[in-house]
C-alpha cells in the first residue's frame, strides 16, 4: 500500500523532478550520517546505519519512481501507446543503463 504513494504523488505534481530533489536530499542525509561526515561529533551505530540504509532506499525509490514518471509522460507525449509494452521498454532501458553505468 506504502509503496504506491510515491507513484500517486508523482502522477499529481506538475513537476515530478521535485521528487527526485527530494530523493538527492535524502540520499545525502544518509550518507551524510552512515560516514559520518568528519565535523559530525559521533560514531555511527547499528541503529543508526539501519535507518539510514532505510532512509537511502526511500530516497533511490523516490528518484526511480520521478524518472519512471517523466519518461512515461514525454512517451505519451512523442506518441507511443499508453501500455504495457511502452512501460516495459521504459523499465528495460532504465535498468539496463543504471546497470551498465553503475
Amino acid at each position: 500500500m506504502l509503496s504506491r504513494l510515491p507513484l500517486q504523488i508523482s502522477d499529481r505534481l506538475k513537476y515530478p523532478v521535485v521528487l527526485s530533489v527530494v530523493g538527492n536530499v535524502l540520499m545525502l542525509v544518509s550518507f551524510s550520517f552512515l560516514g559520518p561526515l568528519p565535523f559530525l561529533p559521533f560514531l555511527p551505530t547499528v541503529p543508526l546505519i539501519m535507518a539510514m540504509c532505510g532512509l537511502a532506499g526511500t530516497g533511490y525509490a523516490l528518484i526511480m519512481v520521478a524518472s519512471f514518471g517523466r519518461a512515461h509522460r514525454s512517451a505519451m507525449e512523442k506518441g507511443f501507446a499508453d501500455n504495457i509494452a511502452t512501460s516495459m521498454t521504459i523499465t528495460g532501458t532504465e535498468k539496463s543503463i543504471a546497470h551498465h553505468c553503475h
